[in-house]
């Protein structure tokens, strides 16, 4: 969206020069796009060595999700790694930007 106002600005004033940065999200959001990553690491790592996370939770029987995951080793790890990488982007992403004229 910022590159649309400052390209439309850049046409109709071709003089000013237009600098522009990404809105920094909350320290909150990074702390959970960074929890999720971890998550997401761990979650695959538990998947390619078969291990069974239920049974450190104490939740017996292992859900059918989970063994299915196991089974599927390589398409599990895809889509929990997809999924999760359009988490992050969705948690850290503002789309919010600010537009100074001179200095205000």
């Amino acid at each position: 969206m910022f590159e649309q106002y400052a390209e439309i600005l850049q046409q109709k004033f071709p003089d000013i020069s237009i600098h522009g940065d990404l809105y920094p999200p909350s320290d909150f959001m990074m702390l959970l796009a960074k929890f999720l990553g971890f998550g997401k690491m761990l979650l695959m790592i538990c998947i390619i060595a078969s291990i069974n996370i239920f049974t450190y939770i104490g939740v017996q029987p292992m859900p059918s999700w989970y063994n299915w995951c196991i089974s599927n080793k390589f398409y599990a790890c895809m889509m929990i790694f997809f999924l999760c990488n359009a988490l992050e982007g969705q948690v850290v992403s503002t789309g919010a930007f600010e537009i100074y004229y001179n200095g205000e």
